[in-house]
């Protein structure tokens, strides 16, 4: 488990850095009037935000206006959330803040979904969990409407 801490910097800088990384885990930040807050990330991906009692958009908003933060990273923690991003979601956040780092932007936006289908093993709800890779969807070949598993026409 590899922690690092920081001293005051902004919000952008955290989570873009972070990101670009490829890291998994925890940010926990603290804002000048002691607030405390929780960015999860894994492998570059943002999770989630908690943040003074906000999460998720809210909770991005108001770390934005936040001048500087003090943060600590702990690796392979994923923070329990009250509502997960969808990946999506969580690019459209990233590339919102990241108009100064637009090539930065472009690269992590490939990285991620280079990493999004990689097979290993991950930790959910504090069990190890195998990934498998996914598979195209078949294509259905079946006209008509499926009720209780059969083919009505």
């Amino acid at each position: 488990m590899t922690d690092k801490t920081s001293a005051a910097t902004t919000f952008t800088d955290i989570l873009l850095d972070t990101c670009e990384e490829g890291l998994s885990g925890t940010i926990f930040v603290v804002s000048k009037k002691n607030r405390s807050g929780q960015i999860v990330i894994r492998n570059g991906l943002l999770l989630g935000i908690n943040y003074c009692g906000y999460t998720t958009e809210e909770a991005f908003n108001a770390l934005l206006k936040c001048d500087s933060l003090r943060s600590s990273f702990t690796s392979e923690l994923i923070f329990p959330l009250a509502s997960v991003l969808p990946p999506d979601h969580a690019i459209r956040l990233i590339n919102s803040i990241s108009v100064k780092r637009k090539s930065t932007t472009e690269s992590l936006e490939e990285s991620i979904n280079e990493r999004r289908d990689v097979p290993g093993t991950i930790i959910y709800r504090g069990q190890t969990v195998e990934r498998k890779a996914i598979q195209a969807k078949r294509k259905n070949t079946k006209s008509g409407l499926i009720y209780r598993g059969q083919v009505i026409r």
